[in-house]
């Protein structure tokens, strides 16, 4: 298995500016994660241009010879519960699939960004979600799909 893995080529990005991420430590779960400049979701729906970053990257590979795109981002905290939701409206991904849970070992590791029981409806900013389905093994969260809907005022329109 060692010379398995000492035979895969390694891989380093070509372009790894940070600029946005170091302007956003607060931002940040994390400080030792990255988030490229190059590749990163620049948020556009209902943000002023001083808040349009999120730490979220596109990430395109061909695993099993398939054209996959996806979004990587951390575990969203208190205060970047509503940028989450709004990169989720503005890139409309078929599935969310989250990679910890919200606490571990009593200790908080995510924030609780969705609704935790089946037909609750929470609203984060203008973008207002909704469990329709909650299914076991209660150990893993499992967005099937995604419906959202826009806070308008009357006259309104999206921004």
């Amino acid at each position: 298995l060692k010379a398995v893995f000492a035979s895969l080529k390694s891989w380093s990005p070509q372009k790894t500016a940070q600029t946005a991420f170091a302007a956003n430590k607060t931002r940040n779960r994390y400080n030792n994660v990255p988030c490229y400049d190059d590749t990163r979701v620049v948020l556009k729906f209902d943000v002023p241009p001083e808040v349009d970053y999120i730490h979220a990257n596109y990430v395109k590979t061909n695993l099993c010879k398939l054209d996959n795109k996806f979004i990587c981002t951390q575990g969203p905290m208190d205060t970047t519960i509503n940028d989450f939701w709004r990169m989720t409206w503005q890139e409309k991904p078929r599935s969310i699939i989250m990679l910890c849970t919200v606490t571990e070992g009593g200790k908080p590791k995510c924030a609780q960004y969705f609704p935790g029981k089946t037909n609750e409806t929470k609203q984060f900013s203008k973008v207002v979600v909704q469990n329709v389905r909650t299914t076991s093994p209660a150990s893993e969260t499992v967005f099937e799909s995604v419906q959202l809907n826009v806070c308008v005022t009357d006259f309104g329109v999206p921004a």
